[in-house]
């Protein structure tokens, strides 16, 4: 019997994933974090990692992109279709 989450869930489960991959990349991992909404995830980075979590031409998020969308197919599946949100990279001002 296969469970169904919401697509709130999947936005939650997703945004961690994400945080926890861009923390390796990056020089201060404490000062990143990543809130997800509805229809986008921003990303909250210190101002020295801004560039590596963009990456060249915004190679390191369409990347990104690509491993959450293949995350979601290991998922329990919602019961409406479900839309990778989009991404928005703003400097932390905790700093």
């Amino acid at each position: 019997m296969s469970s169904k989450v919401s697509s709130e869930e999947m936005n939650h489960r997703l945004a961690q994933l994400c945080e926890n991959l861009l923390k390796s990349l990056v020089h201060n991992p404490d000062e990143l974090s990543v809130k997800s909404s509805r229809h986008k995830f921003t990303v909250l980075v210190s101002d020295q990692d801004r560039g590596l979590v963009i990456g060249r031409g915004g190679q390191n998020l369409r990347a990104m992109e690509d491993v959450l969308l293949l995350a979601t197919e290991y998922m329990p599946k919602s019961d409406t279709p479900y839309k990778l949100p989009s991404f928005e990279v703003r400097v932390n001002d905790s700093e």
